[in-house]
């Protein structure tokens, strides 16, 4: 069983023939083809080819379940002149993209790999299907009747080599995927004092902590006490800071200590070197304060270190503001764009966002009516009273008795008198 495959924009397609020897004769048949229209989808013409490959591999698998029961067929050979499409299927599927890789495995399971072998494209009748020939050209096509030359002689006198499927290889190989190998590194030598920061995060423990390492490493003076003093805080926070500066200004510190300009970056603060910091200059040269408020110790704003130190002056000053904070820091530090970096440390303090809520506002009700409808214009109710006001004045009256005589005997009667008020 020999197949073919081949694919355009138009339309791809697979074709079998049928290699017969009997008696030292050959005879080449054609047994079957099949042909689909391109997906409107546009597709890559390598992609075309792996889709007509899988085709011809499902067509030979069919054939030979057909036959094989009536006929013996001692192999099966598929051809494409797709170079791209042999370095796809000879490969492993995982190194591919989803399309390529779900129809690679799909063509080797109907036929193994080592059954395709390349074709030239002037030998491929497979051509005929993906071109597209009239029917009346179609019947007279010998290579699509017979298949191309070659196949009518012997198997030992066909262009293929053993080779074919071992040492394709290809440059570029398109639908590659891309996939990240972890590889480890050696980390850059640290300072004690940044190993001693990736475990603490509290600059008064760190400055406690590397007075008694430097005390076992003799690099500070033991006293009888264990206790740490004030010249001890300060020779670990003078360490510290120099460490800070040698990472981030070293260029700096360098310049200085040659007496030649430093960066523009820290030109405008004139600054200088003293005791292996450097400091900003400025005009307080003649100012009664200290020397560490007059010259404070430049510091960068990128820095876990720089963070520790905003956080524990933050927290010393019970959760000052950040102009205050600015203000503190300032009298012995100069930490470059610094409203910044004070901003954004306070804003991650759990204790200030307790603190400070955020004010919630009740709902106001709905104003009444009188207010929100027009006002009637004057007079569009009136009333008139016919009766007029009524005056009166209240009076008393005095009762007087009279006696009259009569013929059946004397009687008394009340005598009523109506006498006027004083007007109320």
């Amino acid at each position: 069983m020999v197949g073919f495959s081949d694919a355009s924009e138009r339309a791809y397609g697979a074709v079998v023939y049928a290699h017969i020897t009997q008696a030292s004769q050959v005879t080449t048949r054609l047994v079957c083809a099949k042909s689909k229209v391109s997906p409107m989808k546009p597709l890559s013409i390598a992609r075309l080819e792996l889709c007509a490959a899988e085709l011809l591999a499902r067509l030979i698998k069919r054939v030979h379940d057909t036959y094989d029961s009536r006929y013996h067929i001692s192999d099966m050979y598929a051809f494409t002149d797709s170079m791209v499409t042999l370095c796809w299927i000879n490969s492993s599927p995982h190194r591919w993209q989803t399309f390529v890789a779900n129809r690679v495995v799909k063509i080797i399971d109907n036929l193994p790999a080592a059954n395709f072998h390349h074709v030239a494209g002037i030998d491929n009748p497979a051509d005929c299907l993906s071109r597209g020939l009239t029917p009346e050209r179609l019947i007279s096509h010998p290579l699509w009747s017979q298949g191309p030359s070659w196949l009518a002689q012997d198997l030992s006198l066909w262009p293929i080599t053993n080779t074919d499927h071992n040492t394709i290889a290809l440059d570029n190989v398109p639908e590659e995927k891309i996939t990240a190998h972890p590889i480890t590194t050696s980390e850059p030598e640290t300072s004690l004092v940044q190993d001693l920061n990736k475990r603490i995060s509290s600059w008064s423990r760190l400055t406690r902590i590397l007075v008694y390492v430097c005390r076992f490493i003799n690099k500070l003076p033991r006293s009888g006490s264990i206790a740490v003093t004030a010249f001890d805080i300060s020779a670990a926070e003078h360490m510290i800071i120099g460490d800070i500066q040698k990472r981030h200004v070293a260029f700096d510190i360098r310049q200085l200590g040659a007496g030649s300009n430093c960066s523009p970056a820290l030109m405008k603060l004139k600054p200088f070197l003293c005791d292996g910091l450097i400091h900003v200059g400025g005009r307080l040269t003649n100012s009664a304060e200290s020397s560490e408020y007059k010259f404070p110790i430049i510091l960068p704003r990128h820095d876990a270190l720089v963070e520790s130190l905003i956080d524990y002056y933050h927290k010393k000053y019970l959760h000052a503001g950040p102009e205050l904070l600015m203000s503190l820091l300032r009298q012995r530090f100069w930490i470059l764009s610094a409203r910044r970096i004070i901003r954004s440390r306070i804003n991650k303090c759990n204790t200030c966002f307790k603190l400070k809520p955020r004010p919630r506002f009740s709902l106001m009700s709905a104003l009444p009516g009188h207010r929100v409808t027009q006002a009637e214009k004057a007079f569009a109710h009136t009333g008139c009273d016919y009766c007029g006001p009524i005056l009166y004045t209240p009076i008393r009256a005095r009762v007087r008795v009279a006696t009259v005589k009569t013929a059946r005997g004397t009687l008394v009667r009340p005598v009523v008198r109506l006498c006027p008020l004083p007007t109320q």
